[in-house]
């Protein structure tokens, strides 16, 4: 598939993204840049990004239902996205501003929300920061958010933010250079987060009803992208092998046990948890 034979001149590098569910039926193709993890699952429901309405990476959010095998479009505003996630009555997603006019080489990205049950669409943030990776649970939304990029300079150092939908309030987590915090995930009043301090990546929780944070790992290895389920956080793990080989390890708050779940050769990343399953 390539730029030509599609109606649109886009500028950006793209491939056709195939949705499955298993047991494995085809859903739908998406016209899709790569790497942007365009597909969020719950219930009966899949919702994801699709650029066949517009050019250079501009994509439109679209809802598949797996009941009655129909697809509409999510009447957002559209623009460069990356992220989106669904849950309940809600879907949180990321869009971009575009470059700034000083030649910044990252887009501005702010998190709307969309309310499926009152069909609106809410702006969550506005302003010249780039917000990278985010996470929602209830009514609240959390990310890293980061001074957008310069040409030429360093990459920025992260804060942590949250925002509580019920009240309208912003709150930071986490502020840099003291702790840069970044990968926001979140269940129930627990934000985890990778941290860097001293030099090092660690996995932190961030307790909201107490205003407290504890660090979760302290052996001077790179931890990263964490993941959390109730009482149990899972992340990469780096101490086998500094920067070339990652394993997946996990934390049980209720026995304060910590529990290697891969150590296989090669490379384990990304995980996820759900009850008593790691993935």
């Amino acid at each position: 598939f390539t730029v030509e034979d599609n109606e649109y001149a886009l500028t950006e590098d793209i491939t056709l993204t195939t949705v499955y569910i298993t047991p494995e039926t085809r859903l739908v193709d998406l016209t899709c840049v790569l790497n942007i993890n365009p597909c969020s699952f719950w219930n009966d429901k899949i919702v994801y990004y699709d650029q066949r309405k517009g050019p250079d990476g501009y994509r439109t959010i679209y809802m598949y239902d797996l009941n009655t095998k129909t697809e509409i479009n999510i009447p957002t505003r559209e623009g460069p996205s990356a992220r989106v996630i669904y849950h309940g009555d809600k879907i949180v997603y990321i869009m971009g501003k575009g470059k700034t006019e000083d030649g910044n080489i990252y887009r501005q990205d702010d998190i709307y929300m969309y309310d499926l049950s009152r069909d609106k669409e809410v702006q969550i943030t506005n302003d010249s920061r780039c917000s990278y990776r985010m996470a929602f649970y209830g009514d609240t939304i959390v990310w890293d958010d980061y001074e957008y990029i310069i040409s030429g300079k360093q990459f920025p150092s992260p804060d942590i933010y949250m925002f509580n939908l019920s009240d309208g309030r912003e709150t930071k987590i986490t502020s840099a250079p003291e702790f840069m915090g970044a990968w926001p995930q979140i269940y129930g009043d627990k934000v985890v987060c990778w941290g860097y301090k001293s030099g090092v990546d660690d996995i932190y929780m961030h307790d909201l009803s107490t205003g407290k944070a504890i660090q979760i790992t302290k052996d001077g290895y790179f931890q990263t992208k964490p993941a959390i389920y109730k009482d149990k956080i899972a992340w990469e793990d780096f101490r086998s092998a500094r920067d070339t080989k990652s394993d997946i390890y996990a934390y049980d708050f209720t026995s304060g046990e910590e529990i290697p779940i891969t150590t296989a050769v090669g490379i384990q990343q990304y995980p996820k948890i759900y009850e008593d399953k790691i993935v």
